[in-house]
């Protein structure tokens, strides 16, 4: 028996959105295009320099040229920060968590700073 887990498709908060999709040019269409309809509905511009797409670092480079061509987004790589949590492919590595300890020890030694008697 096999488990599987719910198929998810976008993931949104307040005005960020991540999408999930196969590389499949139709897929891509039916994305770009509902994104067009909705700008042109809510007379809301999308800001291009804030549209990336993120592929497995294994994926072939003509597919990332060929989803910059049909959508005009940029391609980044993964381990990026969403919502404050960090973003990443593969296993944890500790340097991915040092932003994390660096911001623990800034706090207790404001802390500490506070608590000491003059």
């Amino acid at each position: 028996m096999r488990i599987q887990g719910p198929c998810i498709t976008h993931l949104t908060y307040a005005d960020d959105t991540i999408l999930f999709s196969s590389t499949d040019t139709t897929s891509i269409e039916i994305i770009k295009q509902c994104l067009d309809d909705y700008s042109n509905t809510s007379g809301q511009l999308i800001n291009l320099n804030k549209l990336y797409f993120f592929l497995h670092p294994n994926a072939e480079d003509n597919i990332a040229h060929h989803i910059a061509n049909l959508t005009g987004f940029s391609n980044k790589n993964f381990l990026f920060t969403y919502l404050g949590a960090l973003i990443y492919l593969g296993r944890k590595k500790i340097k991915y968590f040092d932003h994390l300890c660096d911001k623990v020890v800034r706090r207790i030694q404001g802390w500490n700073g506070k608590l000491i008697s003059s």
